[in-house]
């Protein structure tokens, strides 16, 4: 069996140059969510639960590095035609391998900023929620006071018009008993 590493050669180039077309990629909003039903868009509401997220990151963390080398099957005949052609291929996927772990790296790297800005606003709110609880806490204190304060008032009103009527109800028998007759008009 005669091996045409230039004919391999150029189908490969020219496979490579067919798949270089980005009309076959799938946009954005068509990919489903893994957690989501098979085939609903993220656009359909598919939902994500965010409890998934850090352990996705996590195990973005330890995959995005991708080597060139993978198993060979068992086979010896189908092992040595592998490595006959990873040999001829290999400046082929150490370039293509590079470039994609570059990619994997900043999409980890904007995963790992992502996260952190979660976390840092999940600890935010929850300092905000503790805070607003206890603005909520003094709020009805205060409104508690202030109805205490209105009922104090009343008491203190009510007394004071009590006061005010006796004080009127004691002058006015004071100015009936004190009602003596002038000198001058008697004589």
């Amino acid at each position: 069996m005669y091996l045409n590493v230039e004919q391999i050669m150029s189908d490969i180039r020219e496979d490579l140059h067919l798949q270089e077309t980005w009309e076959d990629l799938p946009d954005f909003e068509s990919v489903p969510f893994p957690s989501g039903a098979p085939g609903r868009a993220m656009s359909e509401g598919a939902g994500y639960d965010m409890a998934e997220f850090p352990a996705e990151v996590e195990e973005l963390n330890h995959a995005w590095n991708i080597t060139y080398y993978w198993p060979l099957s068992f086979k010896p005949y189908r092992r040595f035609i592998q490595k006959v052609i990873r040999r001829i291929l290999k400046f082929l996927f150490v370039i293509l391998i590079h470039q994609q772990n570059e990619v994997n790296m900043r999409v980890v790297r904007a995963f790992n900023g992502t996260k952190a800005y979660i976390d840092y606003f999940g600890q935010q709110n929850a300092s905000l929620n503790r805070q607003t609880a206890a603005l909520k806490h003094q709020v009805w204190d205060m409104q508690n006071q202030i109805n205490a304060l209105k009922r104090q008032n009343e008491d203190l009103s009510d007394n004071l018009a009590r006061a005010i009527e006796e004080l009127h109800a004691s002058s006015s028998s004071k100015n009936r008993c004190l009602d003596v007759p002038d000198d001058k008009n008697s004589t």
